[in-house]
């Protein structure tokens, strides 16, 4: 017996078979063990009242908008004077053709972001399980915006909600060829590796703010 050999009789005596299993035997094996619904979390809170309690322990903070003509003038009382530093929002159709008279016009050219203290973007789902909220690539959805300014501001519409994690992956498989990147953020950016003590804005935006649009 070889050393391959011994590592996998080993592998097997734990798994409890005594003899290698024939190829469509594991196969339904396996099918059968991920027709199987895992253990998840489960709250007595609405979905959205349990996105919005897991984004505030992570540091998030969020406010709900009646409508989208309403986002430049709360966006604007957010950011208080932080709204005359430079503004930069991707490019997404939820976002343009709005008034932003209430603030500096917010740019649109991504080779400035790295200059934005502030950015706007659109997620395309929230997850109430952790308040995650996720950004796949796309041209209405850049990547760059997400990362480099101090201020990260999502507009997330509360019927993109979803409970799970998985349910993420199902829409977007449903849409289509998945893209190149998908983004998963959970509040600001933070780390603890000095000293053990929690600093925001270490690789990222200091400050999470998700604008909860109505349907």
């Amino acid at each position: 017996m070889d050393d391959r050999d011994r590592v996998l009789t080993r592998i097997r005596g734990s798994l409890g078979r005594t003899e290698t299993p024939s190829r469509e035997a594991a196969r339904a094996d396996l099918a059968a063990r991920l027709d199987d619904t895992p253990p998840r979390p489960q709250w007595e809170a609405t979905r959205v009242e349990r996105f919005t309690e897991r984004l505030e322990a992570a540091a998030g903070s969020w406010a709900s908008v009646a409508e989208r003509e309403a986002l430049p003038s709360m966006i604007a009382a957010w950011l208080g004077e932080a709204g005359e530093h430079p503004l930069g929002m991707a490019p997404h159709p939820l976002l343009t053709g709005l008034d932003w008279s209430p603030l500096t016009t917010p740019q649109t050219d991504l080779d400035n972001a790295r200059h934005w203290h502030t950015a706007i973007t659109v997620a395309y789902a929230g997850i109430a399980e952790t308040g995650s909220i996720v950004l796949p690539s796309g041209p209405s959805r850049p990547t760059t915006p997400n990362f480099l300014p101090d201020r990260h501001i999502v507009v997330l519409s509360v019927g993109d909600i979803v409970d799970y994690m998985e349910s993420v992956w199902d829409r977007l498989l449903a849409d289509g060829p998945l893209p190149r990147t998908v983004n998963v953020i959970t509040g600001p950016s933070r780390t603890a590796d000095v000293e053990q003590t929690l600093q925001l804005g270490a690789h990222g935006p200091r400050q999470l703010h998700v604008l909860l649009l109505q349907d």
